[in-house]
């Protein structure tokens, strides 16, 4: 009994330093869940954007559709906004 899962994702770069995205994924548990309510069938879908301020830092913003069996309306949405940058050294230039 194995469980099994997966994503496709597309991405689509509308302006220098813009990224806009959409992703689907979803994962099936095989076998008896009862011990685990939460291993159950999911999908969800996540539009999204991201900008790129330098080559070392990005700005994202996600929505997250999600349907599963073990939540009571069977559906949940989320917001996430997500911050990445690196600090390291390096030469000059511009980017």
């Amino acid at each position: 009994m194995k469980d099994s899962g997966g994503f496709t994702q597309l991405l689509w770069g509308f302006k220098s330093s813009w990224i806009a995205g959409l992703r689907y994924g979803f994962a099936r548990a095989n076998g008896d869940t009862v011990n685990d309510p939460l291993r159950d069938k999911r999908t969800r879908v996540s539009p999204n954007v991201t900008w790129y301020p330098s080559e070392y830092s990005k700005l994202r913003l996600q929505y997250n559709y999600d349907k599963t069996e073990h939540l009571a309306d069977n559906t949940n949405h989320s917001l996430w906004l997500q911050l990445e940058f690196t600090i390291d050294s390096h030469a000059a230039h511009t980017f």
